[in-house]
């Protein structure tokens, strides 16, 4: 299996926007099919989450609009994951809690937890990666959608 992370750069380098995005998605996934595993991650990846994502705002705040390109294209393509590590991934999380639930019901099969967090405790309100595991425990629908996003999936797809 080829593993791409989609990223803020991934998506925007051909400086089309959303078209860009919808490029992107045709190449790795309608041409390659099964053979290739995508991973999001990053300002783009997240943004969009929200149907109405102004693509020149890399960390939107507010409500957000359902039916964003990246909700679609965890349903549409079975071969695409989400990573949670970043700032955008803890910014996506709680910028609309409400959202956030229904989303993990939805994706809760494709969410990985991740952390770039370089924080050398590893807690405490300043660790990155503490605080998106406290949001995942706090927003998953139940113990059972949290234990896959904070290990399962991952094990599952990496082969760990």
């Amino acid at each position: 299996h080829l593993v791409n992370e989609v990223s803020a750069h991934t998506l925007n380098d051909d400086g089309r926007g959303l078209a860009g995005v919808k490029s992107l998605a045709q190449l790795l996934f309608a041409r390659s099919g099964a053979l290739t595993t995508g991973i999001g991650h990053a300002q783009a990846f997240w943004g969009n989450i929200d149907k109405l994502h102004d693509q020149n705002v890399n960390y939107p705040k507010g409500k957000i609009t359902p039916g964003g390109i990246t909700d679609r294209y965890l349903s549409d393509y079975p071969n695409m994951y989400a990573d949670m590590s970043a700032g955008s991934g803890l910014l996506a999380l709680t910028r609309d809690e409400e959202h956030t639930t229904g989303f993990f019901g939805r994706h809760q099969d494709k969410i990985l937890y991740g952390s770039d967090c370089a924080d050398h405790l590893g807690r405490g309100p300043g660790c990155q990666g503490a605080q998106t595991i406290a949001m995942i425990r706090k927003l998953s629908p139940t113990k059972a959608v949290e234990r896959k996003i904070l290990w399962e999936n991952s094990k599952r797809l990496f082969r760990l």
